[in-house]
């Protein structure tokens, strides 16, 4: 921010440069392309920070309740099962009840 901020009050990288070695001494001084990059970046986001780029979305609580009125009306349900009933992945339901501190049925067939 405060190579930012003094390179919008004096329009020069050059003097930003200075400043940032007389701030924070025997440090290499940010390059043209980095102080103009930031103000650009200033400028059109509004912030210095990154967006947020990705990762799974939230599952809906609306999502959790219906796994989790499927799951408790018959416990004996398996993952499987659930699923197929719910049109949604096995792993999201897998999920969904792990997340609700339940637990899906297991087959005694799956043991071996």
């Amino acid at each position: 921010m405060f190579i930012v901020s003094t390179y919008w009050k004096t329009e020069s990288i050059k003097s930003r440069q200075r400043q940032f070695l007389e701030k924070f001494g025997g440090q290499h001084p940010p390059s043209k392309s980095s102080i103009w990059a930031l103000s650009k970046k200033l400028e059109t986001k509004g912030a210095l920070l990154d967006e947020h780029k990705g990762g799974r979305p939230k599952m809906s609580e609306e999502t959790i309740q219906n796994v989790k009125d499927r799951l408790l009306a018959s416990s004996n349900k398996s993952l499987r099962r659930l699923s197929q009933e719910s049109g949604l992945s096995r792993s999201t339901c897998q999920r969904t009840v792990k997340k609700a501190k339940l637990h899906a049925y297991l087959s005694p067939w799956s043991m071996n």
